[in-house]
């Protein structure tokens, strides 16, 4: 056996088994200074030490943690399994079951007869009533529940309920035999009202007014008749409005909502106006497309529009100059030579115009042309052997093969969609060097007296 002082440290390589006492004035036992046993701080103290912090302290008669509020006893995941005490246990709070006496002797804590409540007649606000649980009406060991619906305010000595069933007397609010409360499903008079006024407006069998036009409203089987004047603000009816004048005052819309109410289409009076009134045919038109023509006196009736008139016209014009990229004779679209109609009828026609300042960059050589309507050639001329198929041609025998072309075609498009006119060239065979040329001379170059030239095409409607 070795021994320990004061100023001594002895390993120890063997077993100890016959120490029966160990003391000293300065002693600490432990793994290192900052977790150990402290014998010697203190005089008739222990003090157990983990992590460089004094945790546990045991003197006479006392456990206790050496800083308040900082030691836990078990933990969520490890627990004492149970615990003796003789006396008095104190704690903030409790969690989880606690069964027993919480204070006092069994005969009281457990189940009580009485219970001491605090007078309260002046603080405004909505306390819950209490009630027994599980609809219990022989009193006994019951529990105890409250509804936020069922309240006493102590202030105004209000109480408050969703519903009310059996005997109601008193004032259920206001003064005696006075209702002022908000909604109730019904209010049975013991007679019959044969007159009810409130405030101004008198209601009297069928009529209801107000004290200086006492039969304003006539209500009837399925109809409200109105002999005054609607004030501002919206009118909704499901049945319908019926009456011989509406007047919608200071330029106000009359809106026709769509099923979903969610667009609409307003008419609405001029700023300024002479009075006039439309008045509409007897029936619907005849046929399709006619439309609403008005006399002098203001009646309109159907009419039929008569053929041939311009419905619209529309142009595009080219101002820079096109020199094509193909030499093999097939055709490709000259850009900018386009325009896009749309037709107000199927049955309209379109008459189209092209002219243009067009050339072929070898003497001698042709340049043809082709319309077309979206992908569709227009306005050829027919299959015959070999030969190409064009609208239109330019040929010459000069150097620069030059000279303003113009073409005009009416074509049936029938449809109401959007139309796309173009042209197409084409050099009149296959040369290793010859190209089609729009807006410009054929031997162009940048001097004086070359030239540029605008390009255009247009287009118009030609109605049924």
């Amino acid at each position: 056996m070795g021994y320990i002082g004061a100023a001594y440290l002895v390993a120890i390589d063997d077993p100890i088994t016959e120490i029966t006492s160990m003391t000293n004035a300065a002693l600490k036992l432990g793994r290192d200074s900052q977790n150990l046993i402290d014998f010697a701080t203190t005089d008739d103290v222990i003090i157990l030490r983990a992590a460089n912090a004094n945790q546990i302290q045991i003197q006479d008669g006392v456990i206790r943690p050496v800083t308040t509020n900082d030691i836990d006893l078990g933990s969520a995941t490890y627990e004492f399994k149970n615990a003796w005490f003789d006396g008095t246990v104190t704690a903030d709070a409790f969690a989880g079951p606690l069964t027993g006496n919480v204070t006092g002797t069994a005969d009281v804590a457990t189940v009580a007869t009485t219970v001491t409540i605090t007078d309260n007649e002046s603080t405004n606000e909505d306390n819950a009533i209490i009630f027994t649980s599980g609809g219990d009406v022989d009193g006994g060991n019951i529990g105890l529940e409250s509804d936020g619906t069922l309240t006493y305010n102590p202030s105004t000595g209000t109480v408050t309920a969703t519903t009310f069933a059996g005997a109601l007397t008193g004032n259920a609010s206001g003064t005696a035999a006075t209702v002022t409360a908000g909604a109730q499903s019904a209010i049975t008079s013991l007679g019959t009202l044969t007159t009810l006024t409130v405030d101004n407006v008198i209601i009297n069998g069928t009529t209801i007014g107000h004290t200086s036009d006492t039969d304003l409203i006539t209500i009837a089987d399925g109809a409200v008749t109105i002999a005054g004047t609607i004030g501002s603000g919206a009118i909704t009816s499901t049945a319908g409005l019926t009456g011989t004048q509406v007047d919608i005052l200071a330029q106000g819309d009359l809106r026709l909502q769509d099923s979903s109410g969610g667009q609409y289409i307003a008419l609405q009076a001029h700023a300024t106006t002479t009075s006039y009134t439309l008045t509409f045919p007897a029936a619907v038109a005849a046929s399709a497309g006619q439309y609403l023509s008005s006399a002098t006196d203001g009646t309109l009736s159907w009419a039929t529009p008569s053929g041939g008139k311009v419905g619209q016209v529309i142009q595009a014009v080219k101002t820079d100059a096109f020199t094509g990229t193909t030499t093999d004779g097939s055709f490709e679209a000259v850009s900018g030579w386009t325009v896009n109609i749309t037709p107000a009828a199927s049955s309209s026609k379109v008459l189209i115009t092209v002219s243009g300042f067009v050339g072929n960059t070898v003497g001698g050589q042709s340049s043809y042309f082709q319309l077309f309507r979206d992908s569709t050639a227009i306005g050829i001329g027919d299959a015959s052997g070999n030969r190409d198929r064009a609208s239109f041609a330019h040929g010459g025998t000069q150097g620069w093969a030059t000279g303003q072309v113009s073409f005009t075609y009416l074509d049936s498009p029938s449809t109401t969609s959007q139309v796309t006119y173009s042209v197409k060239a084409a050099s009149q065979s296959a040369h290793a060097t010859a190209k089609v040329t729009v807006g410009i001379r054929g031997d162009d170059t940048d001097a004086a007296n070359k030239v540029t030239v605008a390009t255009t095409i247009i287009v118009q409607e030609i109605l049924a």
